[in-house]
């Protein structure tokens, strides 16, 4: 199975994954209204609810990043990344703002629409 990611060469370099297989990512997505407590009828959830796909960011060193000239294999063994510093949170709003998707922070916590 391939997941095609996106490395973003930010002064602190992350890959955004895109996850859009309609066997799990539905699941996923209802998961998130769920770990969020948020109310089935509320806008935020009925917003999510409507997502088919979803970004996942992920940390990355130059050490972890194989590619083979088709493909990038990174490995990032649990080292998360703050959605929260700035050069970060101005790619993702961005990409909020142009999907018209919801940013889902589970380092912070919190669902926001921008």
């Amino acid at each position: 199975m391939v997941i095609p990611q996106l490395l973003v060469h930010t002064p602190v370099p992350f890959l955004i994954q895109i996850e859009d297989d309609p066997d799990w990512v539905p699941g996923e997505i209802q998961e998130i209204i769920e770990w969020e407590n948020l109310d089935q009828n509320a806008e935020i959830a009925q917003k999510i609810a409507q997502c088919d796909a979803r970004l996942a960011i992920q940390s990355t060193t130059p050490d972890q990043v194989i590619s083979d000239g088709s493909s990038i294999t990174v490995s990032t063994l649990g080292v998360a990344i703050d959605p929260c510093d700035p050069d970060i949170s101005a790619v993702l709003i961005m990409l909020c703002r142009k999907l018209e998707g919801v940013i889902h922070d589970c380092v912070n916590g919190g669902v926001t629409v921008r």
